[in-house]
């Protein structure tokens, strides 16, 4: 079996020339998603996100939803899901 020896020098030369590369590389891919401007938010929010966007309690808007008050929702597969453009005009008006 052959034995390699390497000056310490060498292989930090090696792994200079080899990382390098790679962390540029990384470097421009990172400020390419940077950069990368964000998606729309969803115009239909969950239960907790609505709660969030008016800022009240997730418990809030169930307890209103059981009694029929509060803003208008829609059921989809089972799941309540709140549309941001009536939660704005339901603001609007008040509450």
């Amino acid at each position: 079996m052959a034995r390699f020896e390497f000056d310490p020098d060498d292989i930090e030369a090696l792994v200079d020339a080899l990382l390098d590369p790679l962390a540029a590389g990384l470097l421009k891919r990172f400020s390419e998603v940077q950069s990368t401007p964000s998606a729309a938010p969803s115009s239909w929010l969950t239960t907790r996100e609505a709660a969030a966007y008016l800022g009240l309690g997730k418990s809030t808007l169930e307890i209103w939803r059981m009694e029929g008050k509060g803003p208008q929702f829609t059921k989809a597969g089972g799941r309540v899901r709140y549309n941001r453009a009536e939660l704005d005009a339901w603001q609007r008006g008040g509450k």
